[in-house]
């Protein structure tokens, strides 16, 4: 008889301790637009005549998916498995460009997607969107480039490459991972945007 009842205990006591065990939460993370100053060559008096679609980007297979990528070594990826992106990269990239672009409210016509007789098409591609934690350093790496596309040839007319690390100094949280590569991509897109700006009004000079 005693057996059983040492057995018994034993198991309530196993199903208490994983009772008492928090859960294990999926946490995701948003790219999106950091608030902060704005290159002043970017506030214009009147909208430029330019009816703009900005669309998906492409982006490489090894990134392309919500799960967050950790380079641990030269040529070696692993991804995490609790903490991911909550939208696919492609797509919430091309929302914060968005974004931006209708906030500034730079151009005459500015639309998510695909639109009826856009001039120009704004798109994109990433190379890379990782945190990479080689030895004991931890950071941001970001590779890719924007693009400015003529509607009517589907001939490139601007594009602005970037290839970027940054390190994770202060808050090596996935949070602070998340907002700074956020910023990154925010930063080079406004670069590409001044550029878009003077490219326009040469060509009206």
């Amino acid at each position: 008889m005693r057996r059983p009842v040492l057995l018994l205990a034993a198991l309530t006591g196993v199903i208490l301790s994983g009772c008492s065990k928090s859960a294990i939460v999926r946490k995701f993370y948003v790219l999106e637009a950091q608030p902060g100053p704005m290159d002043a060559r970017l506030y214009l008096e009147q909208p430029l005549a330019i009816k703009l679609d900005v669309r998906d980007f492409a982006i490489a297979k090894a990134y392309d998916q919500t799960r967050i990528a950790l380079r641990t070594r030269s040529n070696e990826l692993s991804y995490y498995y609790y903490h991911l992106w909550a939208v696919q990269p492609a797509a919430a990239i091309a929302d914060m460009v968005y974004e931006v672009v209708a906030g500034l409210e730079l151009f005459q016509r500015c639309t998510r997607g695909y639109s009826m007789g856009p001039d120009y098409y704004l798109t994109g591609q990433i190379m890379a969107l990782e945190r990479s934690q080689i030895g004991k350093k931890e950071s941001v790496h970001i590779s890719g480039a924007y693009f400015l596309f003529d509607a009517h040839t589907e001939l490139p007319v601007l594009q602005h490459t970037f290839d970027k690390s940054v390190e994770l100094a202060a808050d090596k949280s996935m949070n602070g991972f998340a907002e700074t590569a956020s910023r990154m991509l925010y930063e080079e897109f406004q670069l590409f945007l001044q550029q878009i700006v003077e490219f326009y009004q040469n060509e009206k000079s």
